[in-house]
């Protein structure tokens, strides 16, 4: 039995060895139950000494068991008490060769003593952020050196302290940097820390700099810590906004744009042009993206600073699987740009528009080919060429 004793000596919580392992555990345990900081924060101390986090307890109990034992019972005392159990044995039982029932009883009873092992917890307060721990703090998250982290929080250090100027120039934090590093490991350790998951630097909030790198395990631990879904970075991008905005070679991260629409966040925010997330992938080509966007209740027919819609966007970039997905899903063909410009008049590929299964693309590309032959006879030169110019 371990009991937890405050500096005032007051008894906080008693635990079993059952329930905990290891120091760790039992801080964490604490820190949850008991409203104590962070495990990086205590500090158990049994006997004048400190326990590190990967102290097994049992091994504790064990040797003060073992001291006990050695101080306190002589050898005469342990040599007559072996004689004692030896005679209990002897005595058979005549009928079945059995000892009697009473010495079975006594050959069964473990007749341990029960040992309380006093623990008692301190709370130090954090160390000064000096800029030389914050430069060493931002280059192990840097690099991902967990075991490097997590010494610089045992000291305990502020994770929501140290604020340094990174290489590229910006004013980064730890958790911003870890999650737009894509290190899950690094990032639960500052979290652990209880670090900010909503503060901000110069590149963004942790969750919009995990959702741009496509990190969705990242994204998923931070919604779970209660990150706000629609903060939005130094310009002016949602997390959402940010995973479509990945080249279409990524794919945008599907993962993590379904990770943010599950989550609720708000589907028809506008970047600084104007552009919503579905027009976002849309005009990037994403039609997995555009898909989960549509499911998930994006207003198709809103127009960007330009009047553009997605549908508009997706013609321009000559994304037929996007624009059939928009069509299928009722986007509106009549709606004009502030250029006065359609969805079908801002078309130009025909050879990626057949394979849209639309008779209102189809019969509108169908007569610009024709128009297009009819001039090539007339000026003699390739219909392909031409319309590709």
């Amino acid at each position: 039995m371990l009991r937890i004793l405050l500096l005032s000596g007051e008894e906080l919580t008693s635990v079993s060895l059952t329930e905990v392992s290891d120091v760790k555990e039992l801080k964490q345990r604490l820190h949850r139950q008991h409203d104590l900081p962070p495990r990086f924060r205590q500090r158990l101390v049994h006997q004048r000494t400190i326990l590190g986090d990967a102290v097994k307890l049992d091994t504790i109990i064990a040797s003060q068991v073992v001291a006990t034992t050695t101080t306190e019972e002589p050898e005469r005392e342990r040599r007559a008490v072996k004689r004692r159990r030896i005679r209990k044995k002897r005595p058979l039982d005549p009928e079945g060769g059995l000892p009697p029932p009473c010495n079975e009883r006594l050959l069964k009873d473990s007749s341990k003593p029960t040992f309380v092992m006093d623990l008692q917890v301190l709370i130090p307060a954090f160390v000064d952020a000096s800029e030389h721990r914050q430069r060493q703090l931002i280059t192990a998250v840097d690099f991902g050196h967990v075991i490097q982290v997590e010494a610089l929080l045992q000291l305990p250090m502020d994770p929501n302290a140290a604020v340094h100027k990174h290489v590229d120039g910006c004013t980064r934090k730890p958790l911003v940097l870890a999650s737009g590093k894509g290190n899950l490991h690094v990032a639960k350790l500052l979290l652990e820390a209880r670090a900010d998951v909503n503060s901000a630097d110069d590149v963004g909030t942790a969750l919009t700099s995990a959702a741009f790198g496509g990190h969705a395990p990242v994204v998923r631990w931070l919604l779970e810590a209660g990150a706000q879904k629609d903060l939005r970075n130094s310009w002016g991008q949602t997390a959402l906004l940010e995973a479509v905005t990945k080249p279409v070679t990524q794919d945008g991260d599907a993962q993590v744009v379904q990770l943010l629409v599950k989550s609720h966040c708000q589907l028809n925010l506008r970047n600084c042009c104007g552009r919503t997330a579905l027009m976002v992938a849309a005009s990037q080509g994403h039609a997995r993206n555009v898909h989960i966007l549509l499911d998930g209740g994006a207003q198709r027919d809103l127009r960007a600073n330009d009047g553009c819609t997605a549908l508009m966007l997706a013609a321009i970039n000559s994304h037929d699987p996007v624009a059939e997905l928009l069509l299928k899903a009722g986007a509106r063909i009549d709606l004009q740009n502030d250029a006065g410009q359609t969805a079908l008049t801002l078309a130009t590929d025909v050879s990626v528009s057949y394979s849209i299964q639309n008779e209102d693309f189809r019969r509108f590309f169908e007569k610009r080919r024709s128009d297009a032959q009819i001039f090539c006879k007339k000026r003699r030169s390739n219909p392909r060429k031409l319309w590709e110019t």
